[in-house]
């Protein structure tokens, strides 16, 4: 939350303007069927530059910090295909519910809402990352 908080701050101090929070993009949904929704969150590193001197390095979602906001209505289903594209964790990385994981290791979770989640994991030959298809 700190992290976040910090880089609206250099956000608003550059632009002038709180479109880091106020204004977040909003995720867009291809509709496949009636009532069918697909979109793509790509979660990938992500690279600040401050001014000329000063830059961090963090991690964004479809290039935003933070990601869109995810809009959805009752009764349709929504198909959510979640690219990690930070690279592969660690053998050593915890299996344990709650622990600290490898800087890698990524989900999506939702707030306020009662949600089923179907996860299918697909893993690509010769690559060691994961691409979750979420049905919410």
């Amino acid at each position: 939350m700190l992290l976040l908080l910090i880089i609206c701050a250099f956000h608003i101090l550059e632009s002038g303007a709180q479109q880091c929070l106020d204004n977040p993009r909003e995720l867009v949904w291809i509709q496949e069927a009636p009532g069918v929704f697909n979109a793509t969150l790509t979660l990938d590193v992500f690279k600040k530059n401050i001014n000329t001197a000063t830059s961090f390095t963090t991690r964004a979602i479809n290039g935003d910090i933070p990601g869109p906001t995810i809009r959805m209505t009752r009764g349709n289903t929504y198909k959510i295909l979640y690219k990690n594209n930070l690279g592969p964790e660690s053998r050593f990385n915890p299996t344990t519910h709650g622990s600290h994981m490898d800087p890698n290791t990524t989900n999506l979770h939702v707030h306020g809402i009662n949600y089923f989640i179907k996860t299918i994991i697909k893993k690509k030959k010769n690559k060691k990352k994961n691409s979750k298809k979420l049905h919410v």
